[in-house]
């Protein structure tokens, strides 16, 4: 070890990488030490981080789940950069902020959680079932009919960050409420649906929207009548629609109650009362049917392949081996019947 005598002067500057502060360095003298009486005297000089020095890289990551917000490639000591969840997956713990450490040119740790978003079930097949590879991000789901029953529409759905791709159909909530919205027979994801009591009180959320999996965002909302009187009669049947816009009867009314477009009325009472003095309605009897469309027509050098012939069936001309189809290759059974023309094949 050096050793130093008393009235000795040691100097100081900064290291590489570190610069005096702005005080010192407005001052133009040399910084030193003397040792007196066996001790030395206060060094004044202060060095901090030179501009640069000591700055992160840009922070890496092996977790593709998450990604960093911004594009800078080096960032100051000290500057704290922010991640984000990749598409498909949710923030479920940890802080989403990493820090450069002062003076270090190192990261605080990566702590964020991130996992797959659940898309839950992609819904109820009629007659049939998904079979899932999984419900979260990616997963697919695959319809499979029960034997005898053929598939209509697309067979495979994936979960996407938003849900279920593919379409969604909610059916009408049985509910008593007027809806002021268009009336469907189904409703697609996301289309809603609103409600109101022209009397009595609503009781529930006026607006409903159809929910990723085939269900509605809450209960339909009811209204409330008064003592004595019958509330809207509600129904299960999406084949019938009530024609009366009422929320509320007097104790004997009678109501009246249609088919709906591409249905016939085949049997039971179209009327329905307000049992007096009970505040209950007599059983909705009227009994409709799909509309039959028959047969599509014959095609000359081919035929038509049928879903089914009543409302909403299809059919799809295919030609004999040697004929070209001319023409439009499917129609659908509508309430009037068929649409389109039938098809040749040339």
């Amino acid at each position: 070890m050096t050793k130093f005598m008393h009235g000795e002067r040691v100097y100081y500057d900064c290291l590489d990488g570190y610069s005096r502060t702005k005080w010192h360095s407005l001052n133009k003298g040399t910084f030193y030490v003397d040792c007196l009486n066996g001790t030395w005297t206060k060094l004044k000089l202060k060095c901090i981080p030179s501009s640069g020095a000591f700055d992160c890289d840009r922070p890496a990551s092996n977790n593709a789940n998450v990604y960093l917000d911004s594009s800078s490639t080096q960032f100051p000591s000290g500057a704290r950069v922010r991640y984000t969840c990749a598409v498909g997956y949710a923030h479920v713990g940890g802080s989403r902020y990493r820090t450069c450490y002062p003076g270090k040119g190192t990261w605080s740790p990566l702590k964020i959680r991130c996992e797959p978003k659940s898309c839950g079930s992609a819904g109820e097949i009629e007659n049939g079932e998904y079979d899932y590879t999984g419900v979260e991000f990616g997963g697919m789901a695959t319809a499979a009919c029960n034997e005898g029953y053929q598939l209509v529409g697309r067979a495979t759905r994936t979960c996407l960050s938003e849900g279920w791709d593919g379409p969604v159909d909610c059916d009408p909530p049985e509910t008593n409420a007027e809806m002021t919205s268009i009336w469907r027979a189904s409703y697609t994801y996301r289309q809603v649906i609103q409600y109101r009591c022209p009397q009595g009180t609503l009781v529930g959320q006026a607006n409903l929207w159809c929910a990723e999996n085939g269900t509605w965002s809450a209960p339909p909302p009811v209204c409330r009548a008064s003592s004595g009187a019958c509330e809207r009669p509600a129904s299960n049947n999406a084949n019938v629609y009530f024609d009366s816009s009422s929320t509320q009867f007097p104790s004997g009314a009678t109501v009246r109650y249609t088919c709906a477009v591409g249905y016939a009325h085949v049997g039971g009472s179209r009327y329905r009362t307000c049992y007096p003095g009970k505040g209950t309605w007599s059983p909705l009897a009227i009994r409709c049917e799909p509309k039959s469309c028959g047969s599509a027509g014959e095609i000359e050098n081919g035929e038509y392949v049928y879903t089914g012939v009543e409302f909403g069936g299809m059919v799809t001309a295919a030609c004999n081996e040697g004929y070209q189809l001319v023409g439009r290759a499917t129609r659908t059974c509508l309430s009037e019947g068929w649409d389109g023309r039938t098809a040749t094949c040339q």
